[in-house]
């Protein structure tokens, strides 16, 4: 659970967030909303605990567990660990499993008296992680990474070697294994296919613990969570619903805002008209005069602030010199790294005019038979050609 109260975030001398109030309680499934640059990012950082508020209080109770949108990877403890090893870790089990590893690598070169110690420890270790449900949870393990597209392949990596896409996705997985009473989550469907994005609102719906996330993914947001937080001008607005309620309550808010705002600016017309017609007259009139003025400076204070609509960009792109029938062709492509085949016997065929999404799992090959394409790497066989006048863009 979390608990906020007067809190206001900063990034300089920009205040991003001023005096929220709000609490996360188990069971709650919230989205963060707001524009780039609002400061959603930086309110999650300060709820996990990383980053410092300017002002107010946040009572936290229970394990958090924070996914950050940067696929940096935090300080490790063991730069050395596989990715399973890193999921693994964010229960105690984890711990259990390391100095298994641990004493099962230092009994190989052991010698006599040393090594039968070591197997004695190793044998302690295994009975440990065995009481503690560790080979079960290894394989919940192995599932929830599978989940959101981390292979047994790639588990048995170091996790200091893969791509920040994979490095991700593991520290997703490690989060969702945490078995955690609140879940702070910054772009999860980020690097994620579409089979991975479903089982994640699966999960996320069956979550039984506080969620807060923010996501541009609608869906997510539709199916995931029962409340919405909007972040607009540094104030948080609390709106009960799906992503698609909030909508049109916001927009039902600010056309309500924006009739007591057209009420306000009426009658401090109306107060100042009669205000002028007034003074200049007896003391009496010029008494009530001043009174009807201090009245219509007393609303102006507190005018109600509508909002502004978000604004809107048109773009018109240049249009391109045609080019033949066939801009693009790609023949008998295959590609590989190392021992791993990425794929084999590849033909591509793009007409003129025409859009193809190319899909498929994490890792399947998509990112680099577009780079091939694009002439960025070449194929190990097979060739690309362009067609009269194409002209790439990548």
């Amino acid at each position: 659970m979390i608990v906020v109260k007067d809190l206001t975030v900063g990034a300089g001398i920009r205040t991003l967030v001023s005096e929220a109030s709000f609490a996360l309680h188990p069971g709650d499934k919230v989205g963060l909303v707001g524009k780039n640059g609002a400061g959603k990012t930086t309110l999650l950082r300060t709820l996990a605990g990383i980053a410092s508020p300017a002002e107010g209080t946040i009572a936290r109770s229970g394990r958090i567990g924070y996914l950050s949108q940067e696929a940096a990877l935090p300080v490790l403890d063991h730069p050395a660990d596989t990715a399973l090893e890193r999921v693994l870790a964010a229960r105690e089990i984890g711990a259990v499993q390391h100095r298994m590893e641990e004493t099962r690598r230092k009994m190989e070169f052991a010698p006599g008296d040393e090594r039968d110690r070591l197997i004695r420890r190793f044998a302690r270790l295994e009975a440990e992680f065995e009481a503690r449900g560790g080979y079960r949870a290894e394989a919940e393990a192995r599932r929830v990474a599978a989940s959101v597209g981390i292979g047994n392949d790639e588990l048995a990596r170091a996790i200091t070697a893969m791509s920040g896409g994979q490095r991700r996705r593991v520290e997703l997985a490690r989060i969702l294994f945490a078995e955690t009473e609140v879940l702070l989550l910054d772009e999860p469907t980020n690097h994620l296919d579409l089979d991975a994005k479903q089982w994640l609102m699966r999960f996320l719906a069956d979550y039984a613990g506080a969620l807060l996330v923010v996501s541009h993914d609608l869906p997510l947001l539709d199916e995931a969570i029962t409340s919405v937080l909007a972040l607009e001008d540094g104030a948080l607005e609390a709106y009960r619903g799906s992503y698609s309620h909030y909508l049109e309550e916001r927009e039902a808010r600010r056309q309500q805002r924006a009739r007591e705002r057209k009420h306000q600016e009426a009658r401090i017309a109306a107060l100042e008209d009669t205000a002028r017609r007034f003074m200049g007259k007896t003391q009496k009139m010029a008494r009530r005069a001043k009174s009807m003025q201090t009245r219509a400076d007393r609303i102006k204070a507190h005018l109600v602030d509508v909002g502004v609509r978000g604004k809107s960009v048109v773009v018109r792109f240049p249009a391109p010199v045609p080019s033949g029938r066939i801009p693009l062709e790609g023949t008998g492509l295959a590609k590989a790294f190392g021992d791993t085949v990425v794929f084999v016997d590849v033909d591509v065929h793009v007409e003129r005019g025409e859009c193809v999404v190319v899909m498929g799992l994490n890792g399947a090959g998509k990112t680099t038979l577009l780079r091939i394409l694009a002439g960025v790497e070449p194929p190990d066989l097979g060739e690309v050609a362009f067609g009269l006048r194409a002209s790439l863009g990548y």
